[in-house]
């Protein structure tokens, strides 16, 4: 059965060492369907003007369902209240202010405080220093943006992540128990288990697990392939909810662990890096 698993911080690419995947987009609760927030932040007023003014175009053109705060000190983003959170953060990564404590608070280490509250939340990096972009896998940065450059790169980036939502929010598999029909949406699918000895399979979702009277490969059939793939005979995965791949096993970003069957590493190495690729 499914074990939790603390999940390591990695940044080497070695094949001993854990792939670390990039991060999709929160669930929304009761599965309902709300627009992209983003939280912009740079202690330099005239950047922050001028990253308003893109998003602001962008969103004119691309007629998106975006809104957007801008920042100029981190202890003005709120983590207290659900409704106050944000999808995605925008943040300079050469930030300097002071925290409460007296000490200087960057961009990367508010970056980290995201990062421990929320595991699904994209970070974009703006920087002027390219080195400093090997500072942020272990918060997993979705993208980093040069300063320079961001009038172009920071519209594809956002395109990119909007496109991704609406994948997320609109795809679902129904499920029929005994008692009744549920909706399962795929960004809250984690995984699909065959139950040992028996004729059921187990729903792994952000919920809690749904079982339901059917076969594995029944299951498969409805679901697209592009994102859901076997492990083993008896698991079928949601590739954007990996966290961590490690000597043949799979860590879900909900702490599930399950384990990958020899004769399918090699696909499951190769289907991975075409997802991600897809999305870059």
């Amino acid at each position: 059965s499914p074990t939790t698993h603390p999940h390591a911080h990695s940044t080497s690419l070695h094949p001993s060492s854990p792939l670390r995947l990039f991060s999709r987009p929160p669930p929304l609760p009761g599965g309902g369907v709300r627009e992209l927030k983003a939280a912009v932040l740079d202690d330099n007023p005239q950047i922050l003007r001028a990253v308003k003014a893109q998003i602001d175009q962008l969103i004119e053109e691309e007629d998106l369902e975006l809104d957007v705060k801008y920042f100029e000190r981190s202890s003005q983003i709120s983590f207290n209240e659900e409704d106050a959170r944000f999808h995605v953060y925008i943040l300079d990564i050469e930030t300097n202010e002071k925290g409460t404590d007296g000490k200087t608070v960057t961009g990367l280490d508010f970056a980290k405080e995201i990062r421990e509250k929320d595991r699904d939340a994209y970070i974009v990096f703006l920087t002027s220093h390219p080195e400093f972009a090997l500072d942020g896998y272990e918060v997993r940065a979705y993208r980093y943006i040069m300063k320079d450059d961001f009038e172009r790169k920071l519209k594809k980036t956002l395109l990119e992540i909007c496109r991704e939502w609406e994948e997320d929010i609109a795809g679902f598999y129904s499920v029929d128990t005994n008692s009744k029909h549920i909706k399962i949406y795929y960004r809250n699918l984690y995984s699909v288990k065959k139950e040992k000895e028996q004729k059921n399979v187990v729903f792994n979702t952000n919920l809690g697990e749904i079982k339901c009277r059917t076969t594995l490969q029944e299951v498969y059939k409805q679901l697209p392939h592009d994102r859901f793939i076997f492990v083993d005979r008896a698991a079928i995965v949601n590739i954007g909810k990996i966290d961590t791949y490690q000597d043949g096993k799979l860590y879900l970003k909900n702490g599930t662990e399950l384990n990958v069957s020899r004769s399918h590493r090699k696909e499951i190495l190769t289907l991975i890096g075409k997802y991600w690729r897809n999305r870059t």
